[in-house]
């Protein structure tokens, strides 16, 4: 019988059976799935082997690629492998762009830009291999509905912005800031990934042939597919922030109606509104970040810093209402309160004990209000004291428990 040759891309969809070494056709099967061996039907898991990548597991799917946690076999390091999807990877244009992804990303390069070490191809899939980013997305991180912390936002949000800064320079808009493309480690660096939607600016603007950004983040002119610069990313930058310290989105329409989205940007809710608890140096610098017109937003990369920074360095008791910064006085002006309301309560005591010496009360029918008469009654002069004695000791201990 004559030998059958196949070609590399026919052995590499042939498994062997790790109990029964019964050869297994995975052509159909995903990277990193079990399959049931059709001779002893043990489950084995498949195309584990990358290039020069072993699969170790599966960490997140994407729109159009699954990312997965790798080890380098050649340098002993983990990375993260970002793969493209099997439908995508027959797509000519959804390759040129995957290429062109990984071309991009590797332009910049900054602490604050996920480092690509290589590009491939196995299994007929296109793949990136970067760098493994052990933390949560900002995503993550909002899933509850809950804002983060003010100071821990502002920290992200510098580096965020020298990140973007690089790029920039490197003559890029990202066009996809958003919160699950911001990654955070454990030591809270942070990290932009996804490179996918951006564009080489000419002349530092640029314009996209098509729009795919994530509308909640979206600059206007991004959803209006007209010309963009830096300062689209500044606005993404912004309405990301914005949604890390309420917990919502600025605006929370799916619709695909691009007026709907446009009309909802421009009513978009005051942040200090939607979180009264930040400072107002945090409001200002975000909401800047955010002007409708491109024109009206902080001018530069240099201009969100020294905003950022003026408001994590702010006094946070600067920005508490009036009353709770007076509450916060000193020691010794509490107990000047406290002895003054109390020196008032024992007055009015003694002057009520002090009446029963007086004349005999007239029995004639008198003015409910004391004042109608032009002055006022010794009752009602008693009864005001010890009120206003009563109320003043109250407030004091109230506010020497805050």
């Amino acid at each position: 019988m004559d030998s059958v040759i196949l070609s590399p891309q026919e052995m590499a969809d042939i498994a062997v059976c790790s109990e029964c070494e019964g050869e297994m056709n995975v052509s159909t099967a995903v990277p990193y799935n079990r399959v049931a061996c059709p001779s002893c039907g043990a489950e084995v898991r498949v195309k584990v082997d990358f290039g020069s990548y072993l699969l170790l597991d599966r960490l997140a799917f994407g729109g159009m690629s699954v990312l997965y946690i790798a080890r380098d076999q050649t340098l002993g390091r983990e990375v993260a492998l970002k793969v493209l999807s099997e439908d995508y990877s027959q797509d000519d244009v959804r390759t040129s762009q995957f290429e062109k992804e990984a071309e991009l990303t590797a332009l910049v390069s900054h602490p604050n830009v996920v480092r690509v070490y290589s590009v491939g191809r196995a299994f007929g899939r296109f793949y990136i291999a970067m760098e493994l980013i052990t933390g949560d997305s900002l995503e993550k991180r909002l899933e509850g509905g809950v804002g983060m912390p003010e100071k821990e936002v502002l920290e992200i949000a510098l580096q965020v912005a020298e990140g973007l800064k690089a790029a920039k320079a490197s003559g890029l808009i990202h066009r996809d800031i958003k919160p699950g493309n911001i990654l955070v480690d454990k030591e809270g660096a942070a990290k932009i990934v996804d490179f996918g939607l951006s564009l080489v600016t000419q002349s530092g603007s640029a314009k996209a042939e098509e729009v795919f950004a994530t509308p909640f983040y979206a600059p206007p002119e991004a959803l209006e597919a007209g010309v963009e610069d830096f300062r689209s990313d500044i606005y993404a930058l912004g309405a990301t922030l914005y949604h890390a310290l309420t917990g919502k989105p600025p605006i929370t329409s799916t619709s695909t109606n691009t007026k709907t989205l446009l009309d909802e940007k421009r009513r978009i809710i005051p942040l200090k509104r939607q979180a009264p608890h930040i400072s107002h140096e945090t409001a200002v610098a975000v909401e800047a970040m955010m002007a409708f017109k491109k024109e009206l937003r902080t001018e530069s990369y240099d201009a969100v810093r020294e905003n950022l920074e003026r408001a994590l360095n702010a006094d946070p008791s600067a920005n508490l209402p009036s009353r709770r910064r007076a509450r916060g006085g000193s020691k010794k002006g509490l107990l000047s309160a406290l002895i003054v309301g109390v020196a008032l309560l024992i007055i009015a005591i003694l002057a009520l004990k002090d009446k029963g010496t007086k004349k005999p009360v007239d029995t004639a029918a008198q003015p409910v209000n004391p004042e109608e008469k032009g002055e006022l009654s010794d009752d009602f002069k008693i009864t005001q004291t010890y009120n206003m004695a009563r109320k003043g000791f109250v407030m004091v201990s109230f506010n020497s428990q805050r």
